[in-house]
């Protein structure tokens, strides 16, 4: 217990917690988050002695980064999510005093970080963003447009989780694992990616075959998005997440339930009725114009 000293050490004991109790997804999550912003730092160096709310405030506004776009202080307060549930771990576990969790109650999240991309692309500008895409950005938005799943579930995939035979793919997220149907052009693209390569290999890789790192692809799928004449800009153009919304509104659409749009994107229905209501009563509307009622 002595030697849980530092910030960045209770990071690193909640991160092992998160894998035992939770979910290995759960756990890569606040791992990469605390390898960007937390370890080999001087903030990291902190001692969880000398931790006051000001410090953390500071850390906080740093993460924010130049822009101060609102998705760049939606991250940011994600990430602070992630550090005050550790720091709180470490109050529990002993590591710290409670004077801990008082200083932490006083840091807030930064205001303005509530909104969302809603971006969205039709058919034919995904396709254009597609064609306008390179290498091994492109693989990495075809799965994205095909799946709707999220940057992360796509990057740490391995060829094991995705079976041919049934032409089904598991995605693991912070919701935890799922297997999902893959349609005809999905079932074509994980088969190419897969090839003849080892169960434990990635399925998507950058052009110089190592793995993806968070965020290495924004810039690419900017590029691909201005040439192919798409909003562009960082914070509000379009990303892999607006892949992501693009599926769910298209499955929606064409009249998947909200269950099985929430099955198939990691999601619960909760969210989808909440964000994507008014098109689920659009496609319900459609059909029910066709029943005989009378």
């Amino acid at each position: 217990m002595a030697r849980i000293k530092t910030i960045a050490a209770a990071c690193r004991v909640y991160v092992g917690e998160r894998r035992s109790s939770k979910s290995l997804a759960c756990a890569r999550d606040a791992q990469q988050r605390f390898e960007r912003t937390v370890y080999d730092t001087a903030f990291g160096e902190t001692r969880l002695t000398g931790i006051r709310a000001q410090h953390i405030r500071d850390w906080r506004d740093r993460l924010r980064g130049r822009s101060g776009e609102p998705l760049g202080v939606a991250a940011a307060n994600r990430t602070l999510t992630a550090l005050k549930a550790a720091l709180n771990f470490a109050v529990y576990e002993g590591y710290a005093t409670a004077q801990l969790a008082g200083e932490l109650r006083r840091v807030r999240p930064l205001p303005g970080g509530k909104g969302r991309r809603e971006l969205y692309l039709d058919l034919g500008q995904r396709r254009a963003l597609l064609h306008a895409a390179m290498g091994a950005a492109r693989d990495l938005i075809e799965g994205a447009a095909l799946t709707g799943a999220r940057a992360g579930e796509l990057i740490n995939a391995t060829v094991s989780q995705f079976d041919a035979r049934t032409q089904t793919m598991v995605f693991s997220g912070k919701t935890g694992d799922r297997r999902v149907p893959l349609s005809p052009m999905a079932v074509a693209l994980f088969k190419r990616l897969a090839g003849a390569r080892s169960p434990e290999s990635r399925l998507f890789v950058r052009d110089d075959g190592m793995p993806w790192r968070h965020s290495d692809w924004d810039g690419l799928v900017r590029d691909a998005a201005k040439a192919a004449g798409l909003p562009a800009q960082p914070g509000a153009g379009t990303c892999l997440y607006t892949l992501r919304h693009s599926f769910i509104t298209e499955a929606l659409m064409a009249g998947l339930s909200t269950l099985e749009v929430a099955r198939l994107v990691g999601t619960s229905v909760l969210m989808i009725e909440k964000h994507y209501g008014h098109l689920a009563g659009q496609a319900a509307r459609r059909r029910l114009a066709t029943v005989a009622i009378l």
